[in-house]
């Protein structure tokens, strides 16, 4: 799908690292510096696959909200977490947002997280906080009252959906392909999925296997053009993993 924005994600990480009894902080006071605590942490906690993994990682997940695309809202959302001792993410909060849905955005990608890294101190695992700051940037601005078909509850809702409903076919030779189908439709300006066809083949039954949970989908929510909705073509891929 068209792409009609780019958000600018990073990480403030640094030498001095601090933590207060069982807990470290990394807190922008103000916008990008780091509060100084009681002792260093010997090791930091990191995303699995390092930096370059993590950024991926988000720009993959997120989904610029249609709130704030209509309203042309952008900037940084400072997201808040602890990294505890097992790797989990927890205690995720917006310590500051802009709104139109981003900061709800930006917390629900933090949360689906997976396990990170734990960070250490004489060897032991230890909890540590992080403020992660977030830049959602509109690059054309001419997009801002435009707005591409969505599946109802965004690409996270999508993903869900495919993996729960997809099937893998059981009349191929083992053992079964792994690949991706690309499935192109349209989506009317009710939301009705028309024409599904494909764009990308795997082969045969999984292609069908795609069709079939494209056709039985519920409604999407219609592109709008100037706050009008109008029907649009949409490229899909289905993952056979």
């Amino acid at each position: 799908m068209r792409t009609i924005f780019l958000i600018w994600l990073f990480i403030s990480y640094c030498n001095h690292l601090f933590a207060t009894n069982e807990i470290a902080f990394i807190k922008s006071l103000p916008i990008d510096s780091v509060k100084e605590w009681q002792h260093p942490i010997e090791i930091q906690p990191s995303f699995p696959g390092g930096e370059d993994s993590m950024y991926s990682y988000l720009f993959r997940m997120l989904d610029y909200p249609d709130k704030a695309l209509q309203n042309c809202i952008e900037g940084k959302v400072y997201v808040s977490f602890v990294v505890e001792r097992d790797g989990l993410i927890t205690n995720v909060h917006t310590v500051r947002g802009i709104g139109g849905g981003c900061d709800e955005e930006a917390e629900r990608v933090v949360r689906s997280m997976p396990r990170w890294l734990p960070g250490s101190y004489k060897n032991e695992p230890v909890r540590v906080r992080y403020t992660l700051p977030m830049n959602f940037r509109i690059t054309d601005k001419r997009a801002c009252h435009d707005v591409e078909a969505s599946f109802v509850g965004g690409k996270g809702a999508l993903r869900k959906y495919i993996s729960y409903y997809l099937k893998y076919p059981t009349n191929v030779p083992e053992p079964p392909l792994r690949g991706i189908v690309v499935v192109s439709f349209t989506v009317d300006a009710n939301g009705k999925i028309l024409h599904p066809t494909i764009n990308q083949s795997l082969g045969k039954a999984y292609d069908k296997e795609a069709i079939r949970v494209v056709k039985e989908m519920p409604r999407w929510k219609p592109a709008l053009k100037n706050g009008e909705s109008i029907s649009s073509k949409v490229l899909l891929s289905i993952p056979f993993d």
